[in-house]
């Protein structure tokens, strides 16, 4: 396991991430390919996936975090999406996490 040093001087945002090692294999990439491209087209300073905690913890200006989780919450929708049409198995906190996110995507195109 790759060991991080969090970088204080920056804020963070914690996202909780309990979706099972499936999902987030994808959503990470190999080698961090998608968590390092996020980073680098965003501007945040850096990206992590705590196995542990499960969550991923993102750092750098607000605006630009803000934006990452944006970015991060699609690729979890996608791949969830993708992953439940091919009828796979998914624990019961990425359902619940599929369906509000699925509402809230809804919600946002009845204002437009």
């Amino acid at each position: 396991m790759v060991e991080y040093i969090k970088p204080n001087r920056l804020p963070e945002i914690t996202l909780p991430a309990d979706f099972g090692s499936d999902v987030m294999k994808q959503v990470i990439g190999k080698d961090g390919c998608y968590f390092k491209k996020t980073t680098e087209n965003t501007g945040v300073e850096y990206i992590w996936y705590d196995m542990d905690e499960k969550t991923i913890k993102i750092w750098g200006e607000m605006d630009k975090t803000i934006n990452s989780t944006t970015i991060i919450e699609g690729r979890l929708y996608r791949i969830i999406n993708k992953m439940k049409q091919k009828k796979v198995e998914l624990n019961e906190y990425c359902l619940n996490w599929y369906n509000k996110y699925s509402i809230n995507i809804a919600e946002m195109n009845n204002m437009i």
